[in-house]
């Protein structure tokens, strides 16, 4: 559920960087349904890239346009609003939109820290840099990092809160203007001349996928309470210590125990 102190956020936010990261070790066979297709289609992306982005003229009317647009869907845009409806939410004591706004938060944040590091081993080059190819490390380990493009952040950040709003509100209309927003900001990007078409679809998919991880885990320990905790304890007026542990009942009535 939601986080009701900065601490509980930020300790949200290492344990999902901690299973995120780890996330590859758990790939499954049946992953490979939506794997293989995935990597096809960014491979296809990265060899037409330059291509796409050439024909686009830099001094359009809807390029500057697009730019604009994006704004909006800039990763600590999004960031700020979703903890300003967390507040409002919060004072106004709507507990499912302080969940949208906290999750929200939390997914953006993931996906920033996620792609500041994918951008940073991937050294990519923008279509306005170097020769408008889009090389990855051009300049070996000079100048670095001489690029931030790949993946893009603003892509996986708008996904991931429309993940989250999807999530929280699974009404067919809050789908569609969620992620029809997420797409326009990820199509933006591109007739932006600011990411090539390959940015913006990792940048999409690793921003659903994030918000999904959110979502998902949050939802599970709603379901399960409180689940388990061991702490130590120490009582002075009796001189006595020793380990408190405490438990929700419905962590055993279901059977599973949280990960």
């Amino acid at each position: 559920g939601a986080p009701d102190s900065i601490r509980q956020f930020a300790k949200n936010i290492v344990r999902d960087q901690a299973g995120l990261w780890t996330s590859p070790l758990r790939i499954r066979r049946h992953d490979l349904v939506w794997l293989i297709p995935f990597a096809g289609a960014t491979a296809a992306a990265i060899a037409t890239d330059a291509r796409a982005v050439r024909d686009i003229d830099p001094n359009a009317t809807y390029v500057k346009a697009t730019r604009r647009f994006t704004l909006t869907g800039a990763p600590y845009t999004l960031l700020g609003a979703s903890g300003a409806t967390y507040l409002i939410a919060r004072a106004t004591h709507n507990d499912r939109l302080k969940e949208t706004g906290a999750l929200g938060a939390e997914a953006i944040a993931d996906s920033i820290l996620v792609v500041t590091a994918l951008k940073l081993a991937t050294n990519r080059e923008r279509p306005n840099q170097g020769n408008g190819e889009g090389d990855f490390w051009p300049h070996g380990t000079h100048g670095y990092p001489s690029g931030t493009a790949f993946p893009s952040g603003h892509a996986a950040a708008s996904w991931a809160l429309a993940r989250v709003v999807a999530g929280e509100y699974p009404h067919r209309p809050v789908k569609i203007v969620s992620y029809t927003l997420a797409s326009l900001v990820s199509m933006a990007r591109v007739t932006g001349r600011k990411h090539y078409p390959s940015d913006a679809l990792v940048g999409s998919v690793f921003g659903y996928l994030i918000g999904d991880y959110v979502v998902r885990h949050r939802a599970s320990e709603r379901e399960h309470g409180a689940s388990l905790t061991i702490a130590p304890f120490s009582d002075a007026r009796t001189h006595t210590r020793g380990i408190s542990i405490s438990f929700s009942p419905q962590l055993f009535r279901s059977g599973r125990m949280p990960n």
